[in-house]
Order: C-alpha cells, then sequence, then structure tokens
C-alpha cells in the first residue's frame, strides 16, 4: 500500500490515482486547484492555438452538411438573444460610427454603376407601389407640407431687395 503526504494539510492518504497529489478534502483540492491554474491555462491556450485550423474545418464541413439545422439553430439563437444582440450592435456602431461611414462610402464610390442599375430595376418593378406609398404620403401630410411651402415663400419674399421706381 503506497501512502503519499498531503502538501496543504499534512495528512498521509492513499492516492486513488498515480497523479494524485493532495487529499480529497475540499480545502486542498482548491489550494491545489489555485496552484495549478495558470499553468492549466496557458496549457490550454496552447492547445486551442494550436487545434483552432482543424475545429475551424470540422465546423465548416458540419455546417456544410447540415445546413437546415444550422440555420434553425441561428434563428433560435437570435430570437432569445434579440435585446443582447441589437445592444452589442449599437455599441458597436457608436465606437465605430467613422469607420463604418467610410467604408460605405468606399463601397459606393467602387460600385456606383451596379448600385445606380440595381436601384433603376427596383424602381421599374415596384412603380405604382412606389406611386401609392408616395400619394399615400403626401395626403397624410398634406397640411404640414401646405405649411412649410407658405413658410419657404414667405421667407423669400422677406429676403428679396425691393426696388423703389
Amino acid at each position: 500500500m503506497i501512502t503519499k503526504t498531503c502538501p496543504h494539510c499534512g495528512i498521509a492518504f492513499k492516492p486513488a490515482r498515480r497523479t494524485q497529489r493532495s487529499c480529497a478534502r475540499k480545502r486542498c483540492i482548491a489550494a491545489q486547484a489555485a496552484e495549478t491554474r495558470d499553468r492549466i491555462t496557458k496549457y490550454q491556450a496552447a492547445y486551442r492555438a494550436a487545434k483552432r485550423k482543424k475545429g475551424a474545418n470540422r465546423s465548416a464541413a458540419y455546417r456544410a452538411a447540415h445546413p437546415n439545422k444550422h440555420a434553425q439553430y441561428q434563428a433560435t439563437y437570435r430570437a432569445t438573444h434579440r435585446e443582447q444582440i441589437a445592444e452589442y450592435q449599437a455599441a458597436y456602431r457608436a465606437a465605430n460610427r467613422d469607420k463604418i461611414a467610410e467604408r460605405h462610402a468606399a463601397h459606393r464610390a467602387a460600385n456606383r454603376k451596379k448600385l445606380a442599375r440595381r436601384t433603376a430595376a427596383y424602381r421599374a418593378a415596384l412603380r405604382d407601389e412606389i406611386a401609392r406609398r408616395t400619394a399615400a404620403a403626401n395626403a397624410a401630410n398634406a397640411k404640414k407640407r401646405a405649411k412649410q411651402n407658405a413658410a419657404s415663400r414667405a421667407a423669400k419674399r422677406l429676403s428679396k431687395a425691393r426696388i423703389k421706381r
């Protein structure tokens, strides 16, 4: 019978396996975990870094083999975490507003013709729907627009220099 002495409490114990270094008391287990936490963390980080590409390939293969399952999982996740996702995206947009605007401007500049064709096709395909929406908006805001037009005309009249003859 092989016995060892616990390095934390000094009590002799019979190890359950060859690598057991401390007795099975909770405080000794906690002390052992605290001692080895940094070493284990470094080991796990190195292991993950070494296996990252293999895991990514496996995940991609699974998603390709089960597209419906993966899509359902994503939809369920997005539905249950809608508020968290919205908060995260709002914080990202607020923090990176300038970068996002630059990226959009660069995209529009690089794809100006493509975007113009797409817009023209959209307007042609939905000409009646667009006309209906515009008419509805004009009817709903007729009084507001009349006031704005009247104020604009009055401002123009006042700004013109009056010439006396």
